[in-house]
């Protein structure tokens, strides 16, 4: 077979020497022109304006998410004691997560502020709970002062009308005492039988006050009676005075003590109860914020995806340490870019091809959106910046982490002029087109409208069938 081919192979060079000994020939006898090499035409693409539909689709690379996932942080910073889960852990709502060093101390300040705080509470309720004994003792402390405070005036009058009685007056008042007395006498009879009732019978309270100012009219009786009979001293009248002194004042300080207890509690007494009260819970909050900082719980039920801590690492305030997900209720989330975002509606409709379903598309809504496109331009921080969708179908099997793609119309424009993005050329900000005009080739200014992959509306420029050269 090489033999045969190595034949061909000579006999082609033969035939070829042959050829340009006789081309070399020819040329002796009749001079020829020197041949020019054809110029080579570029080959170039026609392009047709035509009319019809631009849409413009959003497609973004999704991942499953789940709807709760928080980032852990504490809230001081310090070094770290104890870790007590891995990544993949699954942990209930509550359960201390890490904890930072000296967690003994502060959990016995905690339980002083509660012991204080117990206290307090107790305070306040015993003055609630005494208010009703204190304003009855109040009350007989402002009757019996008041007696008092008649007997003195009694006892003093009668030192001023003591030798200067008329024989008929002092017969009088002999009289009225023996009525007193009497009637005295009738008063302690009726209380006696009502005695044994408890205090708050109406008939025995009544009762009370009655002998109480049977026992007032005898003392007076009785007092007017020894004045007019007797001559008093220069020391009786001082006495009598001071007496009388101090009985207003045991009268006036027995009045206040009772119009401050007899609509409830000393206002003033609950106002010091009710602040120590707020005290105790000011430093008991505290105390629980404090523990609470030296701890990292979980705020829900779930999966531990990521921990970033271990003993004796140096953790800072407010740096996420360790990251919680519920993997029960799952999503799709993806980010869309800021132009994107003008497009995006909560309830909106959008496909997603699941990795193992490429070519059949689940229908879902968009549940959430980024915070603002405000956020987005200011640069401020926000936790998350994706979009969140749920599938419409429940009985959907999602993977947590796993890859999709996501497809929203964002914008469609019907009965439009459109070219390929292709035909388009931007010189310096502005777009054109070539167009053939006779034999030569002519610019024209064009103006844009919504661009999709394959197709770019043309608002100004062109008409519908004009063809357009291709760069």
């Amino acid at each position: 077979m090489k033999k045969t081919r190595n034949i061909h192979s000579i006999a082609g060079v033969i035939s070829t020497m042959a050829l340009l000994l006789f081309a070399c020939t020819a040329q002796t006898d009749e001079e020829l022109p020197t041949p020019f090499p054809t110029a080579i035409v570029p080959e170039t693409t026609i392009y047709t304006v035509q009319r019809g539909t631009v849409t413009r689709v959003l497609d973004a690379r999704g991942r499953v998410s789940p709807v709760r996932q928080q980032e852990l942080f504490f809230r001081v910073n310090g070094i770290v004691n104890e870790v007590f889960v891995s990544r993949g852990d699954y942990v209930h709502q509550g359960e201390v997560l890490a904890r930072l060093e000296e967690p003994e101390r502060l959990m016995a300040e905690v339980a002083v502020a509660r012991l204080r705080k117990l206290q307090a509470q107790q305070n306040l309720e015993q003055l609630h709970l005494q208010a009703p004994i204190q304003a009855a003792e109040a009350e007989l402390a402002l009757v019996e002062s008041e007696i008092a405070l008649e007997e003195a005036r009694s006892q003093r009058a009668r030192l001023d009308l003591s030798g200067f009685v008329d024989p008929l007056v002092l017969e009088n008042a002999r009289a009225e005492l023996a009525l007193a007395e009497q009637a005295l006498e009738n008063t302690q009879q009726v209380y006696d039988s009502l005695a044994s009732r408890p205090e708050q019978d109406p008939e025995r309270a009544m009762a009370l006050k009655q002998l109480l100012d049977a026992r007032t009219k005898r003392n007076r009786a009785q007092g007017l009676l020894n004045a007019y009979t007797g001559t008093p001293s220069q020391d009786d009248i001082r006495l009598a005075e001071a007496t009388l002194n101090l009985a207003k004042a045991r009268y006036d300080e027995a009045l206040q003590r009772w119009e401050q207890l007899k609509d409830g509690p000393d206002a003033y007494q609950i106002q010091l109860a009710e602040a120590a009260l707020s005290e105790a819970d000011s430093r008991l909050a505290i105390a629980e914020r404090n523990l609470d900082n030296n701890e990292l719980r979980a705020p829900f039920a779930g999966e531990i995806l990521v921990v970033a801590i271990s003993p004796s690492s140096q953790v800072v305030a407010f740096r996420p340490v360790i990251t919680i997900a519920d993997p029960s209720e799952l999503e799709i989330s993806f980010i869309p870019s800021l132009d994107e975002m003008q497009h995006l509606g909560i309830g909106q409709t959008v496909s997603v091809y699941l990795s193992n379903q490429p070519q059949s598309p689940k229908q879902g809504v968009i549940r959430r959106l980024p915070s603002t496109a405000i956020t987005q331009l200011s640069g401020a921080d926000s936790d998350d910046q994706s979009a969140r969708v749920i599938l419409e179908s429940e009985d959907v099997s999602l993977s947590m982490g796993e890859v999709v793609r996501v497809v929203v119309h964002l914008e469609q424009r019907e009965n439009v002029l459109w070219l390929p993005p292709r035909a388009i050329r931007t010189f310096q900000g502005f777009d054109y087109v070539m167009i053939q005009d006779g034999d030569i080739q002519r610019r024209v200014d064009v103006t844009l409208g919504l661009k999709s992959d394959d197709r770019v509306e043309i608002l100004e420029g062109l008409s519908a069938g004009q063809p357009v050269i291709g760069p």
